[in-house]
């Protein structure tokens, strides 16, 4: 019989992982990610910040401690939350690259955006400009590819930095 204790589970792949758990392990380990939108650039700061050591393993095991416990504290039923996600879930699926968003990140986000008349005026002036929303649909899809081919259009850096002003970037 071995008395030596198990060794801690290995953390997940960074590329296994979803945006918001990329920037909540970033953000536990102090590493700053507010700008990036490219989900590679993001697991790349984390699998340097890992080698490096930036952040206290101490933290991140305390910060996965309190989301375990609040997953086991939480009702088992259904809640309008719950109802809200998956309804969230089931449009963006119909979205292109909508299943690559990531439904927490987006909730919040949506929640933000009803709180705030400036950000609400800002998606909505976004929404009703075709050539903006299709620039949109393709910066989520394709990332620096779609970045790169409106770089230079300045109609859609505009609005892509008045969402970023006000929704905010992590």
């Amino acid at each position: 019989m071995n008395d030596t204790p198990a060794e801690p589970a290995a953390p997940p792949e960074p590329s296994a992982m979803t945006v918001a758990q990329l920037k909540a392990e970033l953000r536990t380990r102090a590493v700053p990610c507010g700008g990036v939108f490219d989900r590679h650039e993001l697991e790349a700061l984390l699998e340097r910040a890992r080698e490096e050591g930036t952040g206290d393993d101490r933290v991140r095991e305390a910060a996965q401690a309190e989301v375990t416990a609040a997953a086991k504290a939480a009702p088992s039923t259904p809640s309008a939350a719950d109802a809200e996600q998956e309804e969230l879930r089931e449009l963006l699926k119909s979205m292109p690259g909508g299943d690559k968003v990531d439904v927490d990140e987006a909730m919040v986000t949506m929640r933000r955006a009803m709180a705030d008349p400036q950000a609400l005026s800002v998606l909505q002036d976004v929404a009703t400009n075709p050539k903006c929303m299709q620039a949109m649909q393709e910066l989520a899809t394709q990332g620096d590819a779609a970045y790169e081919k409106y770089a230079n259009d300045r109609e859609v850096m505009e609005a892509l930095s008045k969402l970023t002003s006000v929704l905010g970037s992590s």
